[in-house]
Order: C-alpha cells, then structure tokens, then sequence
C-alpha cells in the first residue's frame, strides 16, 4: 500500500511570510528547509509557532503539532520532528 498524503487546500494552506504556498506537509518540510532564517524566525518563535498551529489545525497531526511547538525556535529540531514523522506516519 503506498503513502497516503494528506493535502489542505484554498485557505487552509500555510502561506509563509517570503510568499511559499504549502499544502502538505512534505512541502513544509522542504520549504522549512530552503527558508531562510528571517522567515524561520517570523513563523516560529519564543512568542509563537505558526508551522505547529498549522500542523495541529489545518492537517489534524496533533502530536506532531505539539513536537514542533517544543521545538519552536530551533529549525533543525522542527525539521527533524517532520522529517521522522513522514517516514513513519505513512
């Protein structure tokens, strides 16, 4: 059985502050990876976390959501929480 991908569409996409478009989790994951620290940063912070609201509301991954959201400030420990999640979750 292949991977099953679960994709949001219209305004449940999360659209970051640089203008990327992501509808699934997979391009979260490579868009978070080319993104540049500002963006990073204005998405995910010690005052917020956009990616794990995100990942918790519009993609109902409530566990993963609470991951990233520990992880917050720290882009390769987000990047992390998403990469193991897409290469067991499936």
């Amino acid at each position: 059985m292949g991977k099953r991908v679960y994709t949001v569409a219209g305004n449940l996409k999360f659209f970051a502050h640089n203008g990327q478009v992501f509808a699934t989790l997979a391009q979260l994951a490579r868009g978070i990876q080319k993104m540049d620290s500002q963006t990073f940063s204005y998405h995910s912070n010690s005052q917020k976390s956009d990616f794990a609201h995100w990942i918790k509301d519009a993609m109902h991954r409530v566990s993963l959501g609470k991951e990233v959201e520990e992880a917050r400030d720290n882009k390769e420990k987000v990047l992390a929480a998403l990469r193991h999640y897409l290469r067991t979750a499936y």
